[in-house]
């Protein structure tokens, strides 16, 4: 990525488990940060090479009103040179029981955000010459499951949004891609089951889970210089999980 610029990164849902890690990689980079999250403190922001140049923001974004808040305060600290949409929710509710709320707060957060941010910083990105807009999916985009339906519905949307900002922002140097995160356990807010995550490392095919820096260092390449040429993509970087898990879904089909 280029260091000719202070233009800030800013990354939602920043005191989970992969923003911590994002807002980590790119601290150790040198840039400037703006970090924003649901929760009122920020004390992870000690982990930071250089905390001091990092900036946080409580914001709700399941809230339309506060989403348009948060972008005119995000560009009060600069264009940023870099977005990276990953706050994301998945409660565990079955399709046929999951209520109104629950699914508008899916959409809201998960799709609804990240669009509105698009918008208004895709738009300052491009008066200033150009940016970066990286988009945190999930194989669950386009795998089936009962629980898990709803978000994957989101995460289906916000892939093809993805697409839809790539071809509009591009003529003014903007590009947007999307990234599959592999499942991980570190920092996950409540443990696994028994026996699950033995049986998930089993189906993938590099037969482990994702490791910290993983997701990190693809996001960092594509909001680089290195991957100038790239937008409207969404890659994986799941160890294959999503090739076997569409797999089994079809033999379960069949």
């Amino acid at each position: 990525m280029s260091q000719d610029s202070r233009r800030p990164i800013v990354i939602t849902g920043a005191c989970g488990a992969y923003g911590r890690e994002l807002a980590r990689h790119f601290s150790a980079h040198g840039h400037d940060l703006v970090l924003v999250d649901i929760l009122p403190q920020h004390d992870f922001l000690h982990e930071l090479a250089n905390p001091e140049h990092a900036v946080y923001l409580q914001c709700d974004l399941g809230r339309t009103d506060a989403v348009l808040q948060l972008a005119d305060d995000i560009l009060r600290h600069g264009t940023p040179q870099a977005l990276v949409n990953n706050a994301g929710v998945f409660p565990f509710d079955e399709l046929m029981d999951i209520p109104p709320d629950t699914i508008q707060s899916i959409m809201a957060i998960n799709f609804m955000a990240p669009v509105l941010l698009m918008q208004r910083l895709g738009e300052a990105m491009s008066r200033a010459g150009g940016g970066c807009i990286c988009n945190i999916s999930s194989g669950a985009a386009e795998v089936v499951r009962s629980n898990g339906a709803v978000y994957g519905a989101s995460k289906a949307a916000l892939e093809q949004i993805t697409r839809a900002f790539a071809v509009t922002l591009g003529p003014g140097k903007v590009r947007v891609n999307a990234v599959r995160a592999g499942l991980r356990t570190r920092n996950l807010l409540s443990p696994m089951l028994a026996g699950h995550e033995a049986r998930i490392t089993a189906s993938i095919p590099l037969r482990r889970l994702s490791e910290d820096g993983e997701l990190a260092s693809l996001v960092y390449f594509l909001c680089s210089d290195e991957a100038r040429f790239i937008t409207g993509q969404t890659i994986g970087v799941d160890g294959g999980n999503t090739l076997n898990r569409r797999l089994q879904t079809m033999e379960t089909t069949q």
